[in-house]
């Protein structure tokens, strides 16, 4: 779980939990619900878990093998060191540390997300072919008064009462907390000064209990730019059959509190995205953002190449047959990333 904060979305943290027992998920609304079964008695019982803050960036949030295969290894991104940091705290009141501890690590998107558009290597016309200047990109360096002032615009507090609660929610594919937050999520983005251009990216995909809908959500600040750094992570929770004392999983720290944070992310860079935007409406400014809340990341029964990334596999197939820039018979999305 975590954000895949990088000039791509992934790889993948151990899903060994996902294979404990056949586990699985339905989807519900007018399609048939899976077979009945019940967990396995080695599996411990589920409960609710309290407002956590998952104060982790990790470099391992794996949304797409066939994304990752066709992005990563190309993206020629070498991944700070702080992003093998992992710190973990409660949400309980007062606790002093563990607000500065996520605002520390907000912080540290904020900077990773911010400064990279105003500053191309040199003229396109050095270049003779755009798809390679990810490599030779130099991001901006923030001194520590930059980097204290980025910190002050993040507010754990609210991102947890406006970004995370309403996250908090059983969500597997297909169900009605899904489509609620998933509307969450775009209400969200859609209100913010930048102007993101948000899409729905719906599709059907055979599981092992027959076709489910799917839908991504894309949200691209500048879509005119030729390439986007991608932040994304997944909004589905892991499907447990119904508790006998009616407890439900909410996948609080995989995934919900990657989207609360690049929610609050978003936010907190408002303003200063909404004048990048503005200035980089030019033909030589063509890098910008792109935020990806990825559906179906968990397996349904159990994690396999085909049981499980449904979303990121699908958006992987469909930004590699689409021409990029429009009209370009060379490139594609998948390339601009």
């Amino acid at each position: 779980m975590g954000i895949s904060i990088s000039p791509v979305v992934l790889r993948r943290q151990g899903k060994a939990r996902q294979n404990a027992g056949h586990e699985a998920k339905s989807a519900s609304g007018s399609e048939a619900p899976p077979p009945p079964f019940h967990r396995a008695p080695h599996l411990p019982a589920l409960r609710p878990l309290r407002p956590p803050i998952c104060l982790k960036l990790p470099r391992s949030e794996a949304q797409a093998s066939l994304l990752a295969e066709s992005i990563a290894g190309r993206a020629g991104f070498a991944p700070h060191p702080a992003e093998e940091s992992c710190f973990w705290s409660g949400m309980a009141s007062g606790r002093r540390d563990s607000k500065a501890a996520a605002s520390f690590c907000l912080a540290w998107a904020l900077c990773l997300a911010l400064p990279g558009f105003p500053q191309p290597v040199g003229g396109r016309e050095d270049r003779a072919d755009w798809t390679q200047e990810k490599y030779s990109h130099r991001p901006t360096i923030l001194n520590a008064t930059s980097i204290l002032q980025i910190t002050l615009q993040t507010n754990v507090n609210r991102m947890w009462q406006n970004d995370l609660h309403p996250i908090l929610i059983e969500r597997y594919p297909g169900s009605p907390g899904s489509y609620a937050v998933r509307q969450h999520i775009k209400h969200r983005l859609q209100g913010l000064q930048a102007g993101w251009i948000v899409e729905e990216d719906t599709f059907q995909s055979h599981t092992p209990y027959g076709y489910r809908t799917f839908s991504n959500i894309i949200s691209t600040l500048n879509p005119l730019a030729k390439r986007h750094l991608v932040l994304a992570c997944h909004y589905d929770s892991k499907y447990f059959p119904p508790q006998l004392d009616g407890e439900v999983f909410v996948g609080a720290t995989d995934s919900a509190v990657p989207c609360a944070m690049m929610l609050e992310l978003a936010r907190s860079l408002d303003r200063q995205l909404y004048f990048l935007k503005e200035s980089s409406l030019s033909p030589k400014a063509d890098l910008s953002l792109k935020l990806i809340f990825f559906d179906g990341e968990e397996a349904f029964v159990r994690w396999s190449p085909s049981d499980s990334l449904y979303g990121s596999r699908s958006l992987a197939q469909k930004m590699a047959s689409t021409p990029h820039p429009p009209g370009a018979r060379n490139t594609n999305q998948i390339q601009g990333i």
